[in-house]
């Protein structure tokens, strides 16, 4: 019976994260703990981090440590100008399609001789939103080689 009562109170604390569980008020909601994490540009391989590329349409982005102690946890991304400041100010921005280490941002319009960096920001479920966390940047590139 005791182990019962225990596993009710477990099931019942899962659930609270929405405030929705039939048998508790819907005002008792747990709170949500998002952390942030760290996010690098990489080569194609993401094998090291890179300073510049040549590809003009995509980024390649290792992300890491953003997690959310309750719930579904959302990343959106914001790509901006090298000298810009950690921001969502952009018109080029999305949803990273899931939670994975590795990203690859496609269909961008990168310019040569340009330089560019990604904010990105994690929201609960709640769209609750963390401190932004920006990569370093990454210069494009006319040339034969790959990245660097």
């Amino acid at each position: 019976m005791h182990i019962t009562i225990n596993l009710k109170m477990y099931w019942a604390h899962y659930y609270r994260c929405d405030g929705s569980l039939g048998t508790c008020p819907s005002a008792v909601e747990d709170n949500i703990t998002l952390t942030t994490g760290t996010a690098q540009l990489m080569d194609h391989n993401f094998n090291s981090v890179v300073s510049y590329q040549y590809f003009t349409d995509k980024l390649y982005i290792k992300i890491s440590g953003f997690c959310v102690s309750c719930g579904q946890l959302t990343l959106n991304w914001f790509l901006l100008p090298s000298t810009s400041t950690c921001s969502t100010a952009t018109t080029v921005s999305g949803t990273f399609p899931n939670n994975n280490l590795q990203q690859t941002l496609t269909g961008l319009t990168l310019q040569v001789n340009r330089g560019y960096k990604v904010s990105i920001q994690a929201s609960d479920m709640r769209n609750n939103a963390a401190q932004l966390v920006c990569t370093g940047v990454v210069h494009i590139k006319k040339s034969n080689h790959n990245t660097g």
